[in-house]
């Protein structure tokens, strides 16, 4: 907690200006002097306050030092005692005072840890060399004296360190010189085994200590230093542009030079403010320290809270049982610590130390993010599709804002900053406090709704989760050599029109895949898996409109009635059925086998994460828990949604948060649902008497990532992204993972034929629904082709005894007709164990109504149907021509 709330907020400052320095320079060393430079910006302030108590200190101990000594030489013991405490509280002093000539040093220490955790734990300056420094990551050994080896960085660092001691202790008593020594000679042994690149962030401290003490020694420091500082900035402006670097870096670099030369406009402009508006704070210590409290508040419980409790409490199954830590309430504390930390803790600390009319332009700056954040994160947040459990949108965000974002932020900003003024000016008692206070109250209120909700999902799931990690790879599915064997394996979001060009790279799957036939013009009934999956498993007769129809069901109900259809079918004609991760079973995000429970003959099981810690050892992959994912970038995307639209880019980044420790997606999260499929030989055996219907649900195509050539395997060090057809376009993430689960299917395809079972065993490969980053058809309501993208699943069939190259088939097909295609020729006459209709093949001559719905949880729709507020369309008899399409709704 105290890590959470002291610490972590510097930390993730430190980490966010390593990222953009190294981002800007691609040099580690140059982002290590810029988290440097940053510090000593940031904490300038901080040092200026306590220089002015320190002087404070000096001045009193030098007047107070005759009659001290007096009194010392003339008492002793309890009488002196006595004598020292009478005096220091006649002169309305007290000896914990004292401490203020410590604090500069205090102010030091959180700074320091913060670093050193970050630059102790940055892999990435292992091997990276900086000048002289060969390796960032280990300790320097510049010089070595016969066997011994001398790290000269860390001397080098306490020289300048004792300079800039002396050079700020001239004139001071013995004391307080003794004082900065010993922590120089304390600094040098602390340091002078740690990485080079730590030792050379504290000497650049040291460096900008030494420069700052030599302005504080000139006539006009604060003249001189802001002098420095722009002229460093216009430098760094003239660098990056003879440097030929991107446009949007060049624009950056030139707002932050705009911003430095504007300094003296912003001074005089808090000058007028606490002159015209603020008079109130300045006069009425309690209200100012009132309305600071309260938008400190609201800023800790929005971006600590509300809108990660909001996320969770959405969908708590998928933030549960993650790595080590199983209740998901758990990241919402983390992220209220951190929170609370930064706004309430460290906001407070310059705010309880400046003074009055400092405080007061605090506190209005506050109230206004305060409002600010409220306005953007209820009413002004855009719609920016799915996101995943390691906090990635699917649709992504644009890094650079567009012109019409920046003007409406630049008018909200200026409309509310301006109300504010003129309310601050005449009611701050009578309306900003009381608004504060309502905004804390409707938070801590949303706060306990969401959180209960979140708790009585985690124990609904705990009592059943079992989530234990196989290192042995035992069977999990057994099928038949004698018997005719059924397999349907559903890709999560499988992209349809990656499959030929897939097969063209690799003439190895092309050849693991004959006997299939594929089948292009494949839709969807919709694009989320909540409404697609159950008529891929149960078949036309639970469609969404199907479903409402049965309006005295509950949703969850006729989902699992959907999933259990086919392996009733099955059973009860004497075959073995095994179905593996089914989606959305009994409406929890990881599946609930317990609907099978009444079916002894039905096996649920669940693979995925299953073997991951495994596949990792054998693969010497090392993974980046998707907690430690979570816990960090949790806040950076509650920063988002309260931040202007024009900023959310920078601050989403393409998923990193502006991170360097993680990547945007965590590589065990694909690796639990990669693992599986690799492993599918291993797990399979054909040893079964009877007939087997196999039912495979794996996400390893539902999100995107780069992945390692030429096998397309996850891994958190990719080398070489392959010459693929996507491979210098922006689908190559898409296309990877969808490689990736074919290269490892046609290896199953190949084990079945070397165990002698591929001829009788019917195999269907399919997906919920298509993906985005597909190759679309334009539509006169579907400019970019995203609806033909997202609706267009794989579907590859093949039937037994069936040989030869793959066929290519542009009948019109749905992933709805998955049940007929599975049943047909193994059950005769087959029908819906549970409502009697004859599973058969479907008419499509009317045409297939899709349901674009952005309903996507079942908690967005009612108990017993689906809100279908979304756009409704009815394609006829091929996607891929626009004038197929009409629209309905």
């Amino acid at each position: 907690m105290l890590y959470n709330i002291l610490i972590y907020p510097l930390e993730l400052i430190i980490e966010i200006v390593f990222y953009m320095f190294e981002t800007f320079t691609q040099n580690n060393g140059i982002a290590i002097l810029g988290v440097s430079i940053a510090v000593t910006l940031l904490s300038l302030p901080l040092y200026v306050i306590a220089e002015r108590w320190q002087q404070i200190e000096r001045d009193t101990q030098k007047q107070f030092k005759p009659r001290v000594d007096r009194i010392k030489k003339a008492f002793k013991g309890d009488e002196q005692y006595m004598m020292l405490s009478t005096f220091y509280k006649q002169n309305n002093y007290h000896p914990l005072y004292a401490l203020r000539s410590s604090i500069s040093l205090a102010i030091q220490v959180p700074f320091f840890i913060a670093a050193y955790n970050f630059l102790s734990n940055l892999e990435k300056l292992n091997g990276s060399s900086f000048f002289f420094i060969s390796n960032l990551g280990q300790s320097d050994a510049m010089l070595t004296i016969g066997s011994v080896t001398v790290n000269v960085l860390p001397i080098a660092m306490t020289l300048i360190n004792v300079i800039a001691s002396a050079v700020y202790t001239k004139g001071f008593p013995l004391k307080e010189k003794i004082q900065l020594y010993v922590i120089a000679a304390l600094f040098l042994v602390l340091l002078y085994d740690s990485p080079a690149g730590l030792v050379m962030y504290w000497t650049m401290n040291n460096i900008l200590s030494l420069i700052k003490n030599i302005y504080y020694k000139t006539k006009n420091p604060k003249r001189s230093l802001y002098f420095t500082i722009l002229a460093a900035a216009i430098f760094a402006l003239v660098w990056i542009i003879n440097a030929k670097q991107a446009p949007f870096r060049i624009l950056l670099v030139a707002i932050c030079v705009a911003i430095v030369a504007l300094i003296p406009l912003l001074i005089k402009f808090c000058k007028w403010l606490n002159k015209t508006a603020l008079t109130n704070l300045q006069e009425d210590k309690k209200l100012c320290n009132g309305l600071f409290i309260f938008a400190a508040l609201v800023l800790s419980l929005l971006c600590g809270i509300v809108s990660s409790s909001s996320l969770v409490a959405s969908s708590p199954q998928e933030f549960s049982f993650i790595d080590n830590i199983n209740n998901p309430l758990t990241f919402v504390k983390i992220n209220l610590y951190q929170s609370f930390g930064l706004f309430f803790v460290w906001v407070g600390a310059f705010y309880v130390l400046f003074s009055k009319k400092a405080k007061s332009l605090i506190t209005f700056f506050m109230t206004v993010m305060a409002v600010l954040a409220v306005i953007y994160t209820f009413f002004l947040m855009k719609d920016l599709g799915n996101i995943s459990a390691s906090l990635v949108f699917d649709t992504g965000i644009r890094r650079n804002p567009d012109l019409k974002d920046v003007i409406i932020d630049i008018l909200i900003i200026f409309a509310t900053g301006t109300s504010l003024y003129f309310l601050f000016k005449f009611q701050p008692k009578k309306i900003v406090l009381p608004l504060l206070q309502i905004i804390t109250a409707v938070f801590a209120v949303i706060s306990v709704i969401n959180c209960s909700k979140i708790s009585k999902s985690y124990r609904e799931l705990a009592s059943r989760y079992n989530g234990e990690q196989a290192f042995e790879l035992e069977t999990a599915v057994s099928l038949s050599k004698k018997q005719k064997n059924v397999i349907v394996i559903m890709l999560d979001r499988a992209v349809n029109s990656y499959f030929p060009y897939i097969t063209k790279e690799r003439p190895d799957v092309k050849k693991a895949f004959e006997g299939f036939t594929y089948y292009p013009n494949t839709i969807s009934v919709a694009p989320k898996t909540l409404h697609a999956a159950p008529p891929l498993t149960g078949g036309w007769e639970y469609t969404p409109d199907k479903i409402n129809k049965r309006s005295n069901e509950t949703l969850v109900s006729k989902h699992n009635e959907a999933l259990t259809v086919l392996p009733r079918i099955f059973t009860e004609h004497g075959m073995d059925a095994t179905m593996s991760d089914m989606p959305w079973a009994n409406y929890s995000w990881i599946p609930d086998n317990s609907i099978y429970k009444n079916y002894p003959a039905i096996n649920g099981i669940n693979l995925e994460g299953k073997y991951t810690n495994r596949w990792a050892d054998e693969h010497n992959e090392k993974i980046v828990p998707l907690s430690k994912i979570i816990k960090r970038n949790m806040f950076m995307f509650s920063l988002l949604k309260a931040s202007p639209n024009m900023t959310r880019g920078l601050i989403f980044d393409n998923g990193n948060y502006c991170g360097e420790l993680i990547r945007k997606a965590s590589i065990k999260m694909f690796i639990d649902r990669f693992a599986v499929l690799d492993y599918l030989p291993e797990i399979t055996d054909c040893n079964n008497e009877k007939g087997a219907f196999f039912f495979l649900t794996n996400n390893y195509t539902h999100d995107d990532l780069i992945c390692q050539a030429p096998d397309y395997t996850p891994t958190d060090n990719v080398t070489d992204i392959g010459n693929g057809p996507f491979s210098h376009e922006g689908r190559t993430a898409c296309y990877h993972v969808n490689a990736g689960a074919f290269i490892k299917l046609a290896e199953f395809m190949n084990y079945l034929r070397a165990q002698g079972i591929y001829d009788n065993t019917k195999i269907i490969i399919v997906s919920d629904h298509g993906e985005g980053g597909g190759i679309g058809t334009v539509t006169d309501y579907d400019p970019e082709g995203h609806l033909t993208e997202t609706i267009n699943p794989i579907l590859l069939v093949k039937d037994f005894n069936s040989n030869g190259e793959i066929v290519t088939d542009s009948s019109f097909m749905s992933n709805a007709d998955v049940p007929y295609l599975a049943v047909k020729d193994v059950i005769e006459n087959p029908v819906n164990p549970f409502t009697g209709n004859k599973i058969e093949e479907h008419d499509k001559s009317t045409g297939i109504t899709v349901y674009d719905s952005y309903r996507f949880y079942p908690e967005h729709n009612k108990t017993n149907e689906f809100i279908l507020d979304c756009r409704i369309v009815n394609v006829k008899e091929n996607m891929f021509i626009p004038s197929n399409y009409e629209k309905l709704q």
